[in-house]
């Protein structure tokens, strides 16, 4: 299946993906509730069609394949309605396949074309864009019992040395720039949201203290849960009193396995983990997950089941 061809704000990561912007576009709210293109202004150069096969994403998965592109297709449409469309066909695949958390989506303001998570986003180069897009799709997430986890938090706008590069970023250019987004989305009940690999100011995201408990609970209000991108975290002390409370992928030789014995040794307060807990089964609670919609009878849910249809794939087209 191709991609039906959009002007584009913002490109993707891989030759195949990456298009010409000319200047960035401004945008409003149009009479029909859309978000458009202000008259003339140019958004940016076509792209030729692209097969998904071009694309590269999470392999194994016709759904990673055909979600990896939403960010870019969605966002080319302006429409909040088709954003709440789109999500909706995933969401129902993600509730028929019994799994209960989508890590998604992808709001983070494009700051460079060849960025690797540049395709995802729902905003391109613009915050009110994304901060549109955003509510909606959420929304249909919540209608069915499901956890969005809004990433990347935060200033994830570039790829190379993502693991050890330090950004800096002004007060007033977060809340005006890199934060609306994660508001929109948390507004509109996200209930998970994923720090990101680089430092801020000299300190990893997923044990900053500053974007996990002041920029993201205090400034913004956030309840849930801050869940780790995979292997973005440390140091398990320093992410548990930083504001983390769930690393992934995890497993037995992860830092937060590590958690017993910094409790033991002091390192972190047993007050810490009882925190990080209420996060995690306040999510729970709020989206519905212990009101037994989603049941199996034990093991994993059937995450590798073909559940799609076609009405789904005509979305994914519009």
């Amino acid at each position: 299946m191709g991609v039906t061809r959009a002007p584009v704000v913002a490109s993707g990561a891989a030759p195949a993906c990456t298009a010409r912007v000319s200047k960035p576009a401004k945008v409003g709210r149009s009479s029909d509730g859309s978000v458009a293109a202000a008259s003339g202004t140019p958004i940016g150069r076509r792209r030729e069609e692209m097969t998904l096969e071009s694309k590269p994403c999470c392999p194994s998965s016709r759904y990673n394949r055909e979600y990896s592109i939403f960010g870019q297709r969605s966002m080319t449409t302006f429409s909040p309605a088709a954003s709440a469309r789109y999500a909706g066909a995933v969401a129902d695949e993600f509730a028929a396949k019994g799994s209960n958390m989508m890590l998604g989506p992808d709001v983070e303001v494009s700051r460079n074309q060849r960025a690797g998570r540049g395709f995802e986003t729902l905003s391109g180069e613009d915050p009110f864009l994304g901060s549109q897009l955003v509510g909606p799709f959420v929304r249909e997430l919540v209608k069915r019992g499901i956890i969005a986890t809004v990433k990347h938090w935060l200033d994830n706008n570039e790829e190379d040395y993502r693991m050890t590069m330090s950004v800096e970023v002004s007060e007033r250019a977060q809340h005006e720039i890199y934060m609306p987004m994660f508001k929109a989305a948390i507004e509109a009940g996200a209930g998970a949201v994923m720090c990101s690999y680089q430092k801020v100011s000299g300190t990893h995201a997923c044990e900053n203290s500053h974007l996990l408990k002041k920029l993201l609970r205090e400034d913004l209000g956030f309840k849930g849960i801050v869940v780790s991108d995979w292997d973005a975290t440390h140091d398990g002390t320093r992410s548990a009193n930083g504001g983390l409370d769930m690393e992934m992928p995890g497993g037995p030789n992860s830092h937060f396995a590590k958690l017993p014995a910094l409790v033991k040794e002091g390192k972190v307060d047993e007050a810490v983990i009882d925190e990080m807990a209420t996060h995690v089964l306040s999510a729970m609670y709020a989206i519905g997950h212990f009101d037994g919609q989603f049941k199996w009878s034990g093991g994993e849910a059937p995450l590798n089941s073909d559940v799609t249809s076609a009405a789904h794939s005509k979305v994914a087209r519009e």
